[in-house]
């Protein structure tokens, strides 16, 4: 009985562990771009009302990405199957084009061209900073 609770309880805590993990690097996030905004108490709300719709659209598009390019490795993929899926990908990768366009637009009713650039800058330096700690923490596992 004893077993049978640790493997019932043991996915929800790892689950729970990666949860608290994701909502630890979404805080840093936002905290990062928060702070090198230097958002104003206006712009704050609007903005992150943009960014959180922004980066939810931007997610969907990735995820189908990475289904396609999962598929199109596949070596057992017909050539059919290949070029359909990788036709498919320049579409999807259009449609992130587009979004980032659109949005583009969005943003400069909040925030400012200024805080447009640097939100670019801070998002590469913030993905930068967690490639650098996951290597860290692979490295270290090793």
């Amino acid at each position: 009985m004893k077993y049978f609770l640790i493997f019932l309880v043991f996915p929800f805590f790892v689950f729970s562990q990666k949860l608290e993990n994701r909502e630890n690097v979404r805080n840093a996030k936002v905290g990062m771009i928060t702070n090198r905004l230097n958002l104003t108490t206006e712009q704050a709300p609007k903005f992150w009302a943009i960014y959180n719709e922004y980066e939810k659209e931007t997610k969907a598009i990735r995820q189908k990405l990475k289904k396609l390019t999962e598929d199109t490795g596949s070596l057992v993929a017909s050539d059919e199957k290949i070029t359909k899926n990788v036709n498919l990908m320049f579409e999807l990768r259009q449609q992130e084009v587009n979004l980032e366009k659109d949005y583009f637009e969005k943003f400069k009713k909040v925030i400012s061209i200024r805080q447009y650039a640097e939100l670019k800058r801070t998002e590469k330096a913030f993905n930068q900073l967690l490639i650098n700690r996951l290597n860290r923490i692979q490295k270290d596992s090793e």
